[in-house]
């Protein structure tokens, strides 16, 4: 396996953590409408969809920021979805976030998903935290 840059290695953990955090989100608004669910499973649905909400600004803010060029980031790294994306009415289109979710698993291969894992044990337990407290 090559041996890849230090910046990379943080980029590829920050793309993991909200690929987790997309299916999270998917998953958690599929509960949303399970009909006759408790209402305050409903609530504690509805709070981790803010939080989530606020992530997702939080990261569709920093690719916007950091991207080389923030058209090609709009029209050709699917950043128009992950605008709509943070819009509470507009949540459907999370969808497409396990679709990035996908294409990274796809791009580098499971192997080198539990390599990372494995060689940043630390961060990773961090970010499994993070996902468990939501």
């Amino acid at each position: 396996m090559p041996r890849i840059a230090r910046r990379e290695q943080q980029d590829f953990g920050y793309e993991l953590f909200i690929a987790a955090v997309s299916v999270l989100a998917v998953f958690n608004n599929l509960l949303s409408l399970v009909p006759g669910a408790d209402p305050d499973a409903v609530n504690v649905v509805l709070i981790v969809n803010a939080v989530l909400t606020l992530l997702f600004i939080y990261d569709f803010g920093l690719r916007i920021a950091t991207a080389p060029s923030r058209s090609s980031y709009l029209l050709r790294d699917w950043g128009w979805a992950d605008l709509l994306a943070v819009i509470p009415q507009f949540r459907v289109f999370r969808l497409f976030r396990i679709f990035k979710a996908y294409r990274l698993v796809h791009r580098h291969g499971l192997g080198r998903i539990r390599a990372y894992l494995s060689r940043n044990r630390s961060e990773s337990a961090f970010f499994i935290l993070v996902l468990m407290d939501e």
